[in-house]
């Protein structure tokens, strides 16, 4: 794998904190990480984005969907920290999500099948 002077996609996307998940039935990547958002000028990690790639050193900015948001997730409106891992043939998407009522982190888990 090729070593990276530059970030895989502009800082203008505002993502940090990323897990790679790498499909054999399609032979794409998939990198899901944090999107950093803005209000009352305070930066907070407010949705969790997928991007998707063939080439694990050529990313398009323009190949990604929101996984959650506050939009999609009533649960909470800070949420962060995705990670991807494979268990047989379902994935396992874990994040962190702040719950606003109670001001306190958990953690949360949704399960898929994979398509091969």
């Amino acid at each position: 794998m090729e070593s990276h002077k530059n970030p895989i996609v502009s800082s203008e996307e505002q993502i940090e904190n990323y897990s790679i998940y790498y499909e054999k039935y399609n032979k794409a990547y998939f990198l899901f990480t944090n999107h950093v958002g803005i209000k009352d000028k305070r930066e907070y990690t407010d949705a969790i984005w997928v991007y998707w790639a063939k080439d694990i050193n050529k990313w398009n900015p323009e190949n990604k969907a929101v996984v959650l948001d506050s939009f999609n997730c009533k649960l909470s409106k800070i949420i962060g920290l995705p990670s991807v891992v494979q268990v047989g043939k379902r994935l396992a998407y874990f994040m962190m999500v702040n719950l606003t009522l109670e001001n306190r982190l958990i953690s949360k888990l949704i399960w898929n099948e994979t398509l091969d």
